[in-house]
C-alpha cells in the first residue's frame, strides 16, 4: 500500500497503536524506541517501517485504548461481563490511555494538514484496566496481570 501511494502521489494515513512498546512504561513519546513484546505489536512495528521507508507523504497515527459508539471494544466487553458476571476481575497494574474513537477521528483531520511523521493520538490521562473499568462497571474487582497467567509477551486485561 505504502508503495503504491508513493507511485501515486497520494497521502497516507496509518493507524498503529501503543503495542509497539513494551508496555512497561505509563506513557510513551513519538521519539520513544519501539520494543514490541509480541507478534500482533511487532506487524504495526513491521508495518510502521515499511511505509517510512517506502514513501514520505505519511501519518503513521498511534493511540490505544480505542472505544466508541461502534465495533466491538473494551466497553462493551465490560457491559457485557458485568451483566454475566457478580465480580469482573481486571488487572491493575497495566496503564493507558482510553481513547474515543470520535477524538481521534477529529484529530486525523488535523494531523492530515500537519507534516508527514508519527504522531500519538489519545485522550488525556493514564489509568489502569481496572480503572477504566470502574469508571464503565460497578462490579470490576482489581487483580494482578500474575494472577492471570498466559503466554510470555501476551498483555492481559481481564482475570478469570
Amino acid at each position: 500500500m505504502a508503495q503504491g501511494c508513493a507511485i501515486s502521489g497520494a497521502k497516507l494515513i496509518h493507524y498503529s497503536t501503543d503495542y509497539v512498546f513494551d508496555g512497561s512504561r505509563k506513557e510513551y513519546f513519538e521519539a520513544d524506541a519501539p520494543d514490541p513484546i509480541n507478534a500482533y505489536g511487532q506487524s504495526k512495528l513491521m508495518g510502521e517501517l515499511n511505509i517510512i521507508k517506502n514513501m514520505k507523504d505519511f501519518r503513521i497515527i498511534r493511540t490505544s485504548w480505542l472505544f466508541g459508539a461502534h465495533g466491538k471494544n473494551f466497553v462493551d466487553t465490560m457491559l457485557k461481563l458485568s451483566k454475566d458476571m457478580s465480580a469482573v476481575k481486571v488487572v491493575n497494574d497495566q496503564f493507558g490511555k482510553p481513547t474515543y474513537a470520535y477524538d481521534l477521528a477529529s484529530k486525523t483531520e488535523e494531523i492530515i494538514g500537519l507534516a508527514p511523521g508519527v504522531y500519538h493520538i489519545t485522550n488525556e490521562g493514564v489509568c489502569s484496566w481496572f480503572e477504566f473499568a470502574s469508571a464503565i462497571i460497578n462490579n470490576a474487582v482489581p487483580c494482578t496481570s500474575k494472577e492471570f497467567p498466559r503466554k510470555q509477551g501476551v498483555r492481559n486485561i481481564l482475570c478469570l
